[in-house]
């Protein structure tokens, strides 16, 4: 291998400071001559970028293990240990392209991940460096197709966990243990006749299982249709859950996440679950909420035809968050959100529980009919979807006119459909009125 890079290498491995120092400030020097790309490129399976990546990895580990344990030299570790991780990011946009071998990029992800957390909380010095690492690493196609489902749920509970302020020792598979539990202690609190004292009356068992997960104190909301505790709310919304909420948004959009697959069986409930959570710890809008919506309709569109009774659940929990979010001005968040509330609205209203006998326990009539009057006002708001312009239809027949024939394709009735003027904004109000036309059934239906 190159010397420059053999020296480089050796540096940034030192136990001195100032060599470490050294080896960081010179690497952008030194990776700007085309020899020394070319030589790290015709190394044996291109492995000696995998060399340098782990010796700068080193000099991270180092910088953050005099960073963290309260020495006098604390500050100045974090100074250099955010230097050293702006120097990965910079390594990775530098040469994403040419990390050919997947063991390479397994290596960078597995360090991005594990350097990212300490104590089961974001390690600040490196964390938002480390996020943008790790979105330069999947915006290059051929790296996200290639993750296996072990690194994407990996990184699917790092996001969640920012977002959501969990702890990051969080797995995505305890939150239904987490839900049953929270939904018993919140009856305990609800009931009038309950003993105070029942309260504090959890078992040293329970208490261990919690510490075991390593999970924040904060109680989680339930996806019980029932009023949940009042929970207080959460802070600022920092840049680090932005840039997590992003990630995770091109996670669900750019790969298939492994929702169905046989080795994570759970996958799909405990993700409407963290995101039922999110609407109840941001009721408002936030800088989080355009990736939100994003994530939610990607995740629905995987779940809806295989994981019924978790969406009905979402659905019926969910439901008065959505509306209380149509007032976005944010017109692509509206546009997606009415996607979202086609998709809910069958789960929303049905009458079945999960044994597939009808269900006396839920109303829907009240979540229609507020969904309807907000539809209704669409056309007044000053945010609100131009209404359908009959210029932008044409007026025929379609070829199967019995009564009760269903349509015969997008955005086609029986005595009208699409014209030549048809575009984006149309299709929203077309859609719009559809989902009013369903509310007035469904409202109508009860009624009977």
């Amino acid at each position: 291998m190159h010397k420059t890079v053999n020296t480089l290498i050796g540096q940034l491995k030192s136990h001195g400071v100032k060599e470490r120092q050294a080896a960081i400030a010179s690497l952008r020097a030194a990776l700007s001559r085309d020899g020394v790309i070319a030589e790290l490129d015709n190394s044996t399976k291109r492995l000696g970028w995998l060399a340098l990546f782990q010796a700068l990895f080193t000099a991270v580990l180092n910088e953050k293990s005099t960073a963290t344990h309260g020495s006098k030299s604390a500050p100045a570790a974090k100074k250099r240990v955010a230097e050293a991780a702006s120097a990965v990011r910079w390594l990775t946009e530098r040469c994403v392209y040419q990390l050919t071998h997947k063991n390479v990029i397994k290596a960078l992800l597995n360090h991005l991940i594990q350097t990212s957390s300490h104590q089961g909380k974001l390690f600040l010095p490196v964390a938002l460096d480390y996020a943008k690492s790790i979105r330069c690493v999947l915006d290059y196609p051929p790296h996200l197709e290639h993750i296996d489902d072990e690194m994407w749920v990996k990184l699917a509970e790092m996001c969640l966990n920012v977002v959501l302020g969990d702890s990051l020792r969080k797995r995505l598979a305890d939150e239904v243990d987490i839900e049953t539990e929270e939904i018993s202690r919140a009856d305990r609190r609800l009931s009038p006749e309950g003993d105070e004292d029942e309260d504090d009356s959890i078992t040293s068992a329970e208490t261990k299982k919690r510490r075991r997960r390593g999970e924040s104190g904060t109680p989680e909301p339930s996806t019980s249709t029932r009023s949940a505790v009042p929970r207080s709310q959460p802070g600022p919304v920092s840049v680090e859950q932005i840039e997590f909420g992003s990630l995770l948004a091109l996670l669900l959009t750019s790969s298939p996440p492994p929702f169905l697959t046989i080795e994570y069986p759970d996958l799909g409930s405990a993700m409407l679950n963290r995101l039922l959570r999110f609407l109840r710890l941001y009721p408002a809008d936030t800088s989080l909420h355009p990736d939100f919506i994003v994530i939610l309709s990607a995740t629905l569109s995987e779940l809806a035809l295989n994981k019924r009774e978790s969406v009905t659940r979402f659905a019926q929990g969910s439901w008065d968050a959505l509306l209380g979010m149509w007032g976005t001005k944010n017109k692509k968040m509206k546009e997606i959100l009415i996607i979202i509330l086609r998709t809910l609205f069958p789960f929303y209203t049905t009458r079945y529980s999960e044994t597939g006998l009808p269900s006396l326990d839920f109303s829907y009539i009240d979540g229609v009919s507020r969904l309807w009057h907000l539809l209704d006002g669409e056309a007044e708001s000053r945010w609100g979807v131009d209404g359908l312009s009959l210029d932008s239809l044409r007026l025929s027949l379609t070829g199967n006119r019995s009564p009760g024939a269903g349509k015969t394709g997008a955005f086609m009735a029986r005595t009208f459909q699409y014209g030549l003027s048809f575009d984006v904004n149309q299709a929203i109000s077309w859609t719009i009125l559809e989902l009013q036309a369903d509310c007035a059934e469904k409202v109508c239906h009860f009624c009977l």
